[in-house]
């Protein structure tokens, strides 16, 4: 074999595991939500945002991944985060779906009891705060970032409010 073949061989070897050989994240026992869960929205979410993974705190923590949140008129990134998955309930992920007349409805993530009723967001086993919610991101139509800091002075590049 040519040093030319045996050096693609063993790049296309690595690549592939890469792509196969990432761990799975331990997730919750997922459920479905009820159709009034869904509220209707005038367009659809940014793409999801690649994030890290924290090194798992506790045993019994499972994974949450991150997604938009629609937030009156605008979408909001909710962070993925550790959870402790609350006893006899299910993780309903986000969803969207669209009706026969192109209109999109979304559902945030949320926990359900076997009856499919809302159950309180379980608290995080993290070295933070557990009563501290995840961060959340701003994002506009534009689908960009929105800043809540003020925008520096083009001629000085010190913040307005200086």
């Amino acid at each position: 074999m040519s040093w030319w073949l045996r050096r693609t061989a063993l790049a296309i070897a690595v690549m592939a595991g890469f792509a196969c050989g990432s761990a799975k994240l331990p997730s919750p026992p997922y459920s479905s939500h009820p159709t009034d869960a869904l509220q209707p929205v005038p367009y659809p979410p940014p793409a999801a945002r690649v994030e890290d993974v924290p090194v798992r705190p506790s045993e019994e923590a499972v994974w949450i991944d991150g997604e938009w949140i629609w937030q009156t008129r605008r979408w909001i990134w909710r962070r993925g985060r550790w959870v402790r998955p609350v006893p006899g309930a299910r993780y309903a992920p986000w969803t969207s779906v669209r009706d026969e007349d192109g209109n999109l409805f979304v559902a945030a993530g949320a926990w359900r009891d076997a009856r499919g009723r809302l159950v309180a967001e379980p608290g995080l086993p993290s070295i933070r705060d557990e009563a501290a919610p995840p961060p959340t991101v701003p994002v506009g139509i534009d689908g960009r970032v929105e800043s809540s800091r003020p925008e520096p002075d083009a001629s000085t590049g010190e913040d307005a409010s200086s």
